[in-house]
């Protein structure tokens, strides 16, 4: 008897069906229309979606897609892999004499766990079946684990039935394991073995085995879902009259009050379940994680549905496992735009919005990233983000600047070293930054800056992920996550012989790109609106406003080559000098020059000078540029007896503000103030 999707042959039927579908497959590659009847339905639909995707049927082994690091940083966050060890390490012990090898693969076809008779792995090897290699039909044809994820059921493959001439000599039998909530395909389980030990029992064994791990998936899934209508609970009796909902981690809702049933059908009027658009909702989620009460809530604006919500995040022992929303239509008539501000990072534009978008569902996971822009576009305060945005967000994050390091400290900063180990060491030793970061996050900025001659020892380490200590021998293994950063051109430093192009692969698992200032206008104004809160902050100051000709400079026209740090630090500047609104003269000079051909006829700033104050009236705060201004100054420490703490009292300015202003006028320096 020959099924569709399995083969259930006597042992003496084998040779002659292996030659049978040999003479098939011949047929077939000649005339793809011709003799289809010796050939399973499945089967044949899959040869012919190989001729469409151009797979070579001579083709002898398969492509090695995932390196080591992916597989291990793949597997550490796999929820599927904890859930399936037991059961794979159960089928294999099961298997164990029958010459076959037990696969778990991913949703597409990479393996993830392969394990069975070392001789039968021997033999596998030559086709590639191994540990990170692509079982996807449009990588080696037709076969078990590729065919199953495309028809969604279980599959096995006999001999001559895999499409590609160096798999013939192999049988195998593949199941999916479905998501119990969503149907998804989570992975493939795989037997497989040599042709002539087919057995009709195996791809219901499979199957059974992947029914096993649905089970456990699903009491996970209970039990998540648990949770989150508990938390549900508590802000419906929190938010009696708002509209509350829950949603689970692929943002599919779990529950809706009324209330926020009414607001969504008031506001599209579609049900929630119509209009309900997970992307939308990734992007308004992601983007404005930055908790905004002591709740650990924030807000998002959804404006394709005009609704805004507060947002809370409920997590379990593995990790983030859904959300609860408050709900509340957006004012009619009122357009507010949605300010990103994820984990202190702050913009609206398109390319900010998608690169928060990847960092956040980069940071849940535990792969290197490379993170590359421009000098002051934000690098460390991303891989910052990126930090405490993930599951190592309780582990240190340690920050090393490759570029500023000499190539004689970089092991010692990096690795640490023994006690004794030169002249000068420390008689117990020092870690190295590698060991400050166990558990947690190491930044490697300015990674392009590092001497070619040391980049093989970093590469060691992130291979074996142990190192050793200056003067010592015996390996300490670290756990770290590595981030890199560099203004640089790697793959033209890699081709100029530069950099070596192993590490570079071990860096560049994800590469991100921070776009520059100026290619970001529509961010700038929010920019200067943060900055100016938050140095009016930092100096005990009045938030001063802006002079509109230097607003639509710093906004359109200026070019920021230093981009974000550079206009914080033009901002600086000016709310130190300023009186109450920043005007041209209270820019820096290279802002200044730049701005020249922009600045009005009749500048704004040329306020008129309040008269001098009484003897015990408080000065004005104001940019202190003439001789009568420094008298001014002189008068007053002269009434508070050169007590500079009630001197800025009554400016109304911080004492570090004091403290510039007697320097520009070589007032500290004359009077010997401290």
């Amino acid at each position: 008897m020959y099924h569709a999707h399995r083969t259930v042959l006597p042992r003496d039927e084998l040779v002659k069906q292996r030659h049978l579908l040999e003479t098939s497959w011949d047929d077939f590659l000649r005339n793809p229309e011709t003799n289809r009847y010796a050939i399973r339905s499945v089967v044949y639909e899959s040869w012919k979606r190989c001729l469409q995707s151009g797979v070579d049927p001579r083709r002898t082994s398969t492509d090695i897609s995932l390196k080591e690091d992916e597989i291990q940083h793949i597997l550490q966050y796999s929820k599927l892999y904890d859930c399936s060890f037991q059961i794979l390490q159960d089928l294999s012990f099961q298997i164990k004499d029958t010459g076959y090898l037990v696969t778990l693969c991913d949703p597409q076809g990479r393996i993830l766990f392969l394990d069975g008779n070392r001789e039968v792995l021997k033999r596998a090897e030559r086709m590639n079946f191994v540990v990170g290699a692509d079982w996807s039909e449009r990588a080696i044809g037709t076969n078990a684990i590729g065919t199953c994820l495309e028809v969604g059921r279980p599959v096995q493959i006999f001999a001559a039935e895999h499409f590609c001439a160096g798999v013939h000599d192999w049988t195998c039998s593949s199941a999916p394991i479905r998501d119990p909530v969503s149907g998804d395909i989570l992975g493939v389980i795989d037997v497989t073995g040599l042709w002539h030990n087919s057995q009709p029992h195996t791809l219901g064994m499979v199957t059974m085995a992947c029914h096993n791990i649905q089970f456990r998936l699903l009491e996970q899934a209970i039990r998540a879902r648990y949770l989150l209508l508990e938390q549900y609970q508590r802000m419906i009796a929190r938010y009696p009259s708002d509209g509350v909902m829950v949603l689970d981690a692929a943002f599919h809702p779990v529950e809706v009050n009324e209330t926020a049933r009414k607001i969504l059908r008031d506001q599209t009027g579609k049900d929630v379940e119509e209009l309900w658009d997970s992307n939308n909702l990734r992007n308004a989620l992601f983007t404005t994680r930055h908790p905004a009460n002591p709740e650990g809530m924030y807000e998002i604006e959804m404006e394709h549905i005009g609704v805004r919500a507060a947002v809370q995040e409920v997590h379990n022992s593995t990790g983030r496992i859904g959300y609860v929303l408050v709900l509340r239509p957006c004012i009619p008539g009122i357009r507010r735009e949605t300010t990103v501000s994820w984990e202190g990072i702050v913009g609206r534009s398109a390319g900010i919005r998608t690169i928060i978008s990847k960092c956040d569902i980069v940071a849940q996971t535990g792969v290197p990233v490379l993170l590359l822009g421009e000098s002051g576009t934000g690098k460390e305060l991303f891989a910052r983000a990126i930090h405490r945005a993930g599951p190592r967000r309780d582990g240190p994050f340690v920050a090393v600047n490759c570029g500023a390091l000499p190539k004689e400290l970089l092991a010692s900063e990096l690795f640490g070293y023994a006690p004794g180990a030169f002249t000068g060491a420390t008689r117990t030793g020092k870690k190295g930054k590698f060991e400050e970061a166990d558990g947690g996050t190491l930044f490697l900025d300015e990674v392009g800056e590092m001497p070619p001659e040391f980049q093989v020892h970093l590469l060691r380490v992130l291979q074996e992920r142990e190192i050793v200590r200056l003067g010592a021998s015996e390996p300490i293994p670290v756990n770290v996550r590595i981030i890199a950063a560099t203004h640089r051109n790697l793959e033209q430093m890699v081709r100029d012989g530069l950099f070596r192009e192993d590490l570079y692969f071990r860096l560049n698992v994800v590469t991100l790109s921070i776009p520059p200032l100026r290619e970001r206008r529509e961010d700038i104004a929010l920019l200067i609106d943060h900055f100016l809160t938050k140095l009016s902050e930092q100096y005990g100051m009045e938030k001063p406003g802006i002079d509109p000709s230097v607003r639509e400079f710093l906004i359109h026209r200026y070019s920021w080559p230093g981009n974000v740090r550079e206009l914080k630090h033009v901002l600086e500047h000016a709310v130190l000098f300023c009186n109450r609104t920043i005007q041209w003269h209270d820019l820096p000079e290279t802002v200044r020059k730049a701005g020249q051909g922009h600045r009005p006829e009749n500048p704004s700033d040329r306020s008129v000078k309040p008269p001098a104050p009484a003897p015990h009236e408080p000065l004005p705060s104001r940019d202190l540029r003439s001789d009568e201004e420094r008298q001014q100054l002189l008068q007053l420490l002269q009434e508070v007896g050169g007590n500079l703490s009630e001197a800025a009292r009554r400016l109304k300015i911080a004492r570090t503000t004091l403290y510039r202003r007697l320097n520009k006028y070589g007032i500290r320096k004359s009077l010997n103030v401290t």
